[in-house]
Formats: structure tokens, sequence, C-alpha cells
């Protein structure tokens, strides 16, 4: 992972937009309970990237929110 940050592309917020859909999984759900977040990263920020509020992301951060809802299933809130 990097310390690199990146822009927030419209690709880039749909991508994590549709992780969120097709999961079920909310920012406060994919962090609730884990303990190697990376510092900075709450669930604040990733609703201000899903929102588009914030222009720019640390790579980390974006990785770590990534690989976190690629785990789950499809709809895996309602299991």
């Amino acid at each position: 992972m990097s310390d690199d940050i990146i822009p927030i592309t419209n690709d880039l917020k749909r991508k994590l937009n549709s992780e969120k859909t097709r999961t079920g999984i909310s920012a406060i759900m994919l962090l609730e309970g884990e303990t190697n977040i990376p510092a900075g990263l709450t669930s604040r920020t990733i609703y201000r990237c899903l929102g588009g509020l914030s222009k720019t992301a640390s790579c980390a951060h974006l990785d770590y929110v990534l690989v976190k809802w690629a785990q789950y299933e499809d709809d895996a809130k309602s299991l």
C-alpha cells in the first residue's frame, strides 16, 4: 500500500458506490470491529469519497476499502 494521493475520478466513485450497493455493506459496517485500519481512514472519509465531496484520497485508504468490500458476497448485509 502506498501513501500516494490520487484523484477520485468518476470511474473510481462509481466503483466504490457499486461495491457498497452490491454488498449492502455501509462504510460504518465495513470498518466495524476492524483493528488494522490504515491511519486516518474513517467512515466519514469513505462517505466523502462516495458522495464526491473529496476530490482526492490516499491510495492506502482506497486499496483497503476496495479489498474489504471485495471480500463480501452480493447482498452480504442480508445474510
